[in-house]
């Protein structure tokens, strides 16, 4: 028996990518998108039902395929995502392609499944009642600037009348012009099972009665763990029954990232309204550190390292200053050196200053919100 899908609209968008225009299509399991022009992303709508909704340059936003079906064996009810903003619109598409395919083969199964279980409850005189499968997800994190992350969770669920085991997929997705998996190795660096594995082991600790102990128990995370990222975090999440009873559903462990170490995904850097392609980082005393010289230039600023003194002079017009790593003293124009708390510092060529050194020295308006976006511009 062929499952009918009726197919409606959620959510829908129109890309605009450097002048790209959108073409619509419906999906078809069939079509091979691999083929299909790069430079023209389609997004996955309903037949005539296409209302084009332009969306924020910030933004990553969700298009819905919404398939709900009832038959005497199965009801499906599942909400597939489409994401649509990304900056790469052939990684996305791709991407798309991928979660579509992975639902309808889960949706496929399970009418297998179900059919089959219902052909043999007739043969045994039982009755029938129809399993039910569904699709959901969760953007768990979605700002859209240079360096950030883009991480989407899809949770498909299996019902036959059973205790159940829901099949949880994470895609964590740096948003940049060519898009790349993110990987816990890129957050929190090359001892990422390490600093995993510990603060994991302490978080068990505060609750051992919710988690199996000894062989069934946690023993380090694997090489290919799920995890999502969400507000400047790593969350690493097990499977139902992994590591703790069924009770416990899918344990979930924030990772503290670490402070004092350089990584372009803990903080997005924004000047004038363009997405910056710097690092950004967070000493050990919580002082956010910038780069000087790419801050600097984005606010019209001459910036020149002088060998002679090791020092960086920075100048617009009659303005003027310059800082020298190790020494927590700064001045514009005719001000009086003062402390901002931390000295620059020079890592991999490149020299750091203090957040507030925009907004106390260079007399920028700057601004971070909670989810680590650092906003710059000039007054």
């Amino acid at each position: 028996m062929k499952m009918k899908k009726i197919v409606t609209l959620g959510l829908t968008s129109c890309i605009l990518l450097g002048g790209i225009t959108s073409s619509y299509a419906i999906y078809d399991p069939n079509m091979d998108y691999s083929k299909l022009d790069p430079t023209k992303p389609t997004i996955m709508l309903a037949k005539d039902e296409v209302a084009a909704v332009p969306i924020s340059a910030q933004t990553v936003k969700v298009d819905v395929q919404e398939i709900k079906t009832e038959s005497e064996y199965l009801n499906v009810n599942a909400r597939i995502p489409q994401l649509q903003g990304l900056k790469d619109g052939v990684y996305q598409l791709t991407l798309n392609e991928t979660i579509m395919k992975e639902a309808m083969a889960y949706i496929n199964e399970a009418e297998k499944e179900s059919k089959q279980f219902a052909e043999d409850c007739k043969e045994n005189g039982w009755e029938v009642r129809p399993n039910t499968v569904t699709v959901q997800f969760e953007l768990k994190d979605n700002s859209a600037i240079d360096n950030s992350i883009v991480s989407l969770e899809v949770i498909k669920a299996f019902n036959n009348g059973g205790t159940g085991n829901p099949d949880i997929d994470f895609y964590n997705i740096s948003n940049k012009d060519k898009a790349e998996e993110v990987t816990l190795k890129d957050l929190l660096g090359e001892k990422y099972k390490e600093i995993s594995d510990e603060q994991i082991k302490n978080q068990i600790e505060q609750n051992k009665d919710k988690y199996f102990d000894g062989e069934n128990g946690f023993k380090g995370i694997s090489d290919n763990q799920k995890f999502y990222y969400e507000n400047g975090n790593a969350v690493i999440v097990f499977d139902k029954y992994e590591i703790a009873p069924g009770a416990t559903g899918n344990p979930e462990f924030k990772i503290e990232m670490p402070q004092d170490s350089i990584g372009e995904f803990n903080f997005a850097l924004v000047v004038n309204n363009e997405g910056i392609k710097a690092n950004v980082y967070q000493k050990e005393d919580g002082t956010i550190m910038i780069p000087l010289r790419v801050v600097s230039e984005k606010l019209g600023y001459e910036v020149k390292w002088n060998e002679d003194d090791r020092s960086v002079e920075i100048k617009k017009g009659a303005q003027y200053t310059s800082v020298k790593p190790g020494e927590d003293k700064y001045f514009f124009a005719k001000m009086a050196p003062r402390s901002l708390g931390a000295a620059p510092e020079i890592k991999d060529s490149t020299t750091y200053v203090p957040f507030k050194f925009v907004s106390d020295i260079l007399q920028a308006d700057a601004s971070m919100d909670e989810t680590g976006v650092i906003t710059i511009n000039n007054k």
